[in-house]
């Protein structure tokens, strides 16, 4: 049976899906810090309502994982609220550059990326009398330790620690092999004063500057600050 040719013809309009990634509060980051995670999804130029939102972490030893979905709102944004681990399965995220992204799932659209250093948090105490004699030589110590994993703080030795009084300097101590600072000073006037410790971190400004990592310059430790008062009489 013969048939007759035909043709059918409609026009179609492919829409812009733009997605965007924001984490906060900005980085540098810590194992155990809680961070959001905000996907902002755009079809259109128009926030899609409703769409599923993946979001996933990437870092040495360790390929994209998926840390979460969750369903854009009413203004076209999915929020994940996670808190960075020690570990993702058998890799240890801290002294690391990791690397976040998102994705719709429905278009495979990938968000850009967000890259920050990751470190150990640390821990700096400080101790001293609460009343001194004017003048008279007083000792402030303390201890610097940082959180291996969620539940277990090690002491560390060896490490710079910077003291000051009323935001003067007095001095700087390394910590021994109990993690333990000391430093000796007097205060000729009398007054009540606040002693401040401080340990600047380690590695984390050289992760930042050069958004990766070189040898020694691995975002290993936060910095941490410590004060207490102090009266110094007659």
């Amino acid at each position: 049976m013969p048939y007759n040719s035909a043709e059918a013809a409609r026009n179609i309009t492919l829409q812009v899906i733009e997605l965007t990634l924001t984490i906060s509060p900005r980085p540098p980051y810590t194992a155990g810090q809680a961070i959001t995670l905000s996907g902002i999804l755009k079809i259109g130029g128009v926030p899609a309502v409703g769409e599923l939102i993946g979001f996933w972490i990437r870092t040495e030893g360790l390929p994209a994982t998926t840390i979460g979905e969750t369903t854009t709102d009413a203004n076209g944004v999915a929020i994940l609220a996670w808190t960075i681990p020690w570990k993702v399965g058998a890799v240890t995220i801290p002294c690391k550059m990791a690397t976040w992204g998102a994705h719709h799932r429905a278009s495979c659209t990938q968000s850009g990326e967000v890259s920050s250093a990751i470190a150990y948090p640390t821990l700096l105490q400080i101790f001293a009398p609460d009343t001194v004699p004017t003048g008279r030589i007083f000792e402030i110590y303390g201890f610097l330790s940082y959180a291996d994993t969620d539940r277990t703080w090690v002491r560390m030795s060896g490490k710079p620690v910077t003291v000051y009084y009323n935001g003067n300097l007095i001095g700087d101590a390394i910590t021994d092999a109990d993690g333990r600072y000391s430093i000796q000073t007097s205060i000729a006037a009398p007054g009540t004063y606040t002693l401040a410790a401080s340990f600047k971190g380690e590695g984390l400004l050289a992760a930042i500057l050069f958004g990766k990592i070189f040898g020694w310059l691995r975002p290993r430790f936060t910095p941490a600050i410590a004060a207490q008062p102090l009266i110094a009489g007659r």
